[in-house]
C-alpha cells in the first residue's frame, strides 16, 4: 500500500490491525528510497520510523526488501495497469 501523506515530514507508523509482516518503506518526494523498516511484527504498536523526512511510505510484504535488493537511493517507479 502506498500512503501519500500530505506534507514531507517525519512520519511514524504501527502494525496496528495488521495481521502480516511488513516491509515499511520511506520515499521522498521523487520516489526515491530515503529508509526503510524490515520484517515489522504484526499487530505491534511500536513505532516504525526513520530519521530522515518523507512524503511517501509503501508498505510490502514482508522480506520483499531483501528479495528486490532495495537499497537507499533507489528509484521505486510505480505504474497502472
Amino acid at each position: 500500500m502506498l500512503f501519500d501523506m500530505p506534507t514531507i515530514d517525519f512520519h511514524t507508523f504501527w502494525m496496528k490491525n495488521t495481521f502480516i509482516p511488513l516491509d515499511v518503506i520511506f520515499l521522498n518526494s521523487n520516489f526515491r528510497v530515503i529508509g526503510y523498516v524490515k520484517n515489522n511484527k504484526p499487530l505491534s504498536l511500536n513505532p516504525i520510523s526513520i530519521n530522515k523526512k518523507s512524503k511517501y511510505i509503501l508498505e510490502i510484504n514482508a522480506r520483499e526488501i531483501n528479495r528486490h535488493n532495495i537499497k537507499i537511493n533507489d528509484y521505486i517507479e510505480f505504474y497502472i495497469k
